[in-house]
């Protein structure tokens, strides 16, 4: 049996039994709506007596919606994966072509935090067996390494078809969120199960999960072990002030006047290229910096004094590409990643190392990276003239009639991601969600959870009274028009939050510092 025929198997299998988990399902929800703590607010309650009187001579229609949507999403997850057209960073079917342009609104994005919200509730209580399911099903298909997740009942595919079948309850009294809210904790404990047994036949039929899977030496081989710092690491550099360099943002004077303050930049370099965030294609192009940091250090002593030295800014700029565009190969990350080798190429091949040249390697790649934004916006013009036209309107439909998407390059990317304004710390932080919103500018990007997983959108159009604005998957063709109440909505559930390059150098300095201080000779 083929690998793709062992995998058909299993999900076949599998949705057999979700009619009675379904049904399973119902049933507690049932009897956790009777049980209600008598501390629940009246209101509350009054409520799930009529969701109770609902639910209950309907429970097998909504069952049958629950497993009926199971059955399209899995079908169509599989299909895309055997075309090859499963976006690799969502694991959702790429768009492959016109479709309709929905607004986003609050009734939208209520269904979203909704979903949201119970995927967090399977992952909570399920995160170890499915993690194991994962392991076994690429173990089915032959990913060793597990690559991806292979598995087309995950999480967010029973959250989306739970919220499926409230649809068949009525709109009026919130029953639908009611719902999503009782019957999210049952369907996480059910699946908890479910999947612990899946894993369990699995294992019976003799498959070995790709997470304890050995690697074999040759007879005799030493196994090489991990590198452990020197004794000259440790002798002659004092860790209390090498880790407060970058803190404080002042060079110790014992740091500048190290011999091995060489020796700490690389130490530097090795723990960031160690970093496993960070993609391959992203560290082959780091690592060709560290020979010319090492020369450019020799003739500037500041690359310890803050974070923000030109060098550094290069590294996290770099290590932003792979944020915003698709996963390798993909022949728009393939193009930019062109570029960064392209600009590292002159850099190093320059015979003048100072921090203008890195400044100038700097500039050109936010540059081009604005040459990108341009085309993208150029290649949505139609999009976004309908959505200036519904701007000048009183009210906008919820549906923009007549609108397709054409296709749109998804390497695009951010341009310039400066920080949004003070994120609140609380759901009813009002007055801070309003100067988010309006902090923002084409360019942003930001991580929001929108169709049922997490994207990062880029900020390609705001309407000038920024009622509506159009974000952008970064790393696919998809977009969403979405009004502010709705953006703020998401907001307010950190649904939505700012998304910037990371700084590389901090937690790099701080690890150095913790191994210094650690191999201290007693």
């Amino acid at each position: 049996m083929t690998s793709s025929a062992a995998l058909q198997s299993f999900v076949e299998d599998e949705l057999k039994r979700m009619p009675a988990l379904a049904q399973k399902v119902m049933d507690d929800t049932l009897m956790a709506l009777s049980n209600m703590p008598m501390m629940t607010e009246p209101a509350e309650r009054f409520k799930a007596v009529d969701l109770t009187m609902t639910l209950r001579p309907q429970r097998q229609r909504v069952a049958s919606a629950f497993v009926e949507s199971l059955h399209e999403q899995v079908t169509r997850l599989m299909s895309a994966s055997h075309s090859g057209q499963l976006d690799q960073a969502s694991g959702t079917e790429a768009d492959s072509g016109p479709r309709r342009l929905q607004l986003m609104d609050e009734s939208t994005v209520t269904a979203e935090v909704l979903t949201a919200k119970c995927v967090d509730q399977i992952k909570g209580a399920a995160e170890f067996e499915f993690r194991e399911l994962t392991a076994f099903v690429s173990a089915l298909v032959g990913d060793m390494q597990v690559t991806s997740d292979h598995n087309p009942l995950r999480p967010e595919v029973m959250a989306h078809a739970l919220w499926v079948s409230a649809q068949c309850l009525p709109e009026d009294g919130d029953l639908r969120s009611l719902f999503m809210k009782m019957a999210s904790g049952p369907l996480a404990q059910e699946l908890r199960q479910e999947v612990a047994a899946a894993c369990g036949r699995l294992e019976d039929a003799g498959v070995q999960p790709a997470m304890y899977s050995t690697v074999i030496v040759p007879s005799g081989a030493k196994v090489p072990d991990r590198p452990v710092a020197s004794s000259a690491d440790t002798t002659t550099v004092n860790p209390a002030a090498y880790s407060s360099a970058f803190e404080s943002g002042i060079k110790p004077a014992d740091v500048s006047a190290d011999p091995d303050y060489l020796g700490l930049l690389s130490r530097l370099f090795d723990v960031i290229l160690a970093d496993r965030r960070l993609a391959a294609d992203i560290k082959v192009a780091i690592s060709r910096l560290q020979a010319a940091a090492l020369k450019l250090a020799q003739v500037d002593n500041t690359l310890l004094d803050t974070h923000d030295h030109v060098l550094w800014l290069l590294l996290d700029r770099i290590a932003w590409q792979a944020e915003v565009l698709p996963e390798a190969p993909h022949p728009a990350r393939s193009a930019v990643i062109q570029v960064v080798s392209n600009l590292i190429d002159q850099l190093t091949a320059g015979s003048g190392q100072d921090a203008a040249a890195y400044q100038w390697t700097l500039n050109s790649l936010m540059t081009s990276e604005r040459q990108r934004f341009d085309q993208r916006r150029q290649r949505l013009a139609s999009v976004i003239n309908e959505l200036e036209a519904l701007a000048l309107q009183s009210t906008q439909p919820t549906e923009l009639a007549g609108v397709t998407i054409e296709a749109v390059d998804s390497g695009l990317m951010d341009t310039v991601p400066s920080q949004l304004l003070d994120m609140p710390s609380t759901p009813d932080s009002r007055t801070a969600d309003k100067r988010w919103i309006v902090s923002m500018r084409p360019g942003h990007v930001a991580r929001i959870y929108l169709s049922g997983h997490w994207v990062n959108a880029q900020l390609v159009w705001v309407d000038p009274r920024q009622e509506v604005s159009l974000w952008a998957d970064c790393r696919s063709d998809a977009v969403w028009p979405i009004k502010r109440q709705a953006l703020a909505l998401l907001q307010s559930e950190s649904l939505a939050v700012a998304h910037e390059p990371r700084c590389l150098v901090r937690a790099a300095a701080r690890m150095v510092a913790v191994q210094i201080s650690s191999n201290r000779p007693t």
